[in-house]
């Protein structure tokens, strides 16, 4: 039963990517009222929880900015680290690649002006680690990394894997996910184009 949903999570993905695979394509103009529907959803589930934890939330706007920064300059660094290991890419680039945090419709397209390779990898990169993040933030939450495991998001925190974070963290878990998704959507268009040079 604790594996279902990571499970599930990863099942309807694995079928999404086999759909657009075979050539099926979702309508257009879909997209944006579901992810509206979803942020919703999570904001009832972090309201009907907020009188309760009224004293706690007051720290998490700074929690969450601290979480931000240490994840954006975890990222980037630990990127470019296995870049110039594995002599797979420039360090430069592969830090704006982890610098972009999850935020792969900006990374492809950004990284793509250099070297469409890169631009490529910097997709794929960006969207398997929010998928990661939807698939294993209920195992981390349940073994006590309920703030930790927010980093693996990014700054989808802010939008897809706010949800998760409402439903198996807490409003305190995703009050400091929202802060920190927010803050890394601002920082990371700067950070890519410093790094990216």
């Amino acid at each position: 039963m604790a594996l279902l949903q990571p499970a599930t999570t990863l099942a309807v993905l694995a079928a999404g990517i086999a759909l657009g695979y075979a050539g099926y394509t979702a309508p257009s103009g879909v997209f944006d009222p579901l992810l509206v529907v979803l942020v919703f959803a999570a904001g009832l589930a972090i309201g009907g929880q907020l009188p309760g934890q009224r004293m706690r939330l007051r720290s998490a706007g700074l929690q969450g900015l601290l979480l931000a920064v240490a994840t954006l300059v975890s990222s980037a660094a630990s990127a470019a680290v296995v870049a110039a290991v594995t002599g797979l890419a420039p360090p430069r680039p592969a830090a704006a690649i982890g610098a972009a945090a999850g935020w792969y419709s900006l990374a492809g397209p950004a990284l793509a002006r250099i070297d469409p390779g890169l631009g490529v990898v910097a997709f794929l990169a960006n969207l398997f680690r929010e998928s990661l993040h939807i698939a294993l933030y209920p195992a981390l939450a349940r073994r006590g990394l309920r703030l930790q495991a927010i980093a693996v998001g990014g700054a989808t925190t802010m939008d897809t894997g706010l949800p998760v974070v409402a439903l198996h963290g807490g409003a305190y878990e995703a009050a400091v996910a929202l802060v920190h998704g927010v803050a890394l959507t601002l920082a990371a268009p700067a950070a890519i184009a410093l790094l990216a040079g």
